[in-house]
């Protein structure tokens, strides 16, 4: 049930910061667009871009919690934890988790051990984690922009 709340939560973000980004630069305009909404809008598009990156991830996990849910006779080992070409990889797992910070569907040995599963969307963690960084360095370098009045005054920021 987090797995879906977190899932539904992300991509109203990315839906809400895509909107801005696009409504805001659609609003003015790109070539009429000044530094600071350019790189406003640009932030809200990059942090966007890293809620949906993420929510492929968590869509992945979600899919092989369900595959695990749904397997029937053949539920040990989990379907997910299985390695292709090699049945007895999975020999030794116990369990399983989920890790939502990189969204990703963990395998647990019977000596502790944990390895991911290939779910799809490996890299989606690292990937928003970038994409994240671009954004705040986008977002900061807007605040630091200098604010200019109707009568084109520069305003200190506070």
């Amino acid at each position: 049930m987090t797995l879906l709340a977190l899932l539904l939560v992300t991509l109203l973000a990315g839906l809400g910061l895509a909107g801005y980004g696009f409504g805001r630069l659609g609003a003015t305009g790109v070539r009429r667009a000044d530094r600071e909404t350019r790189l406003r809008c640009g932030a809200a598009l990059s942090a966007a871009a890293a809620a949906a990156l993420y929510a492929w991830g968590l869509l992945g996990v979600g899919l092989a919690v369900l595959t695990t849910d749904d397997s029937g006779t053949g539920a040990f080992p989990s379907r997910p934890c299985r390695v292709a070409g090699d049945p007895g990889a999975a020999a030794d797992v116990a369990g399983h988790r989920v890790s939502y910070l990189p969204p990703r569907y963990l395998c647990v040995r019977r000596d502790g051990s944990e390895y991911a599963a290939d779910t799809g969307g490996r890299s989606a963690g690292p990937a928003a984690l970038a994409l994240l960084a671009i954004a705040g360095v986008s977002a900061g370098l807007a605040l630091a922009e200098p604010r200019h009045n109707a009568r084109g005054r520069t305003v200190k920021p506070m």
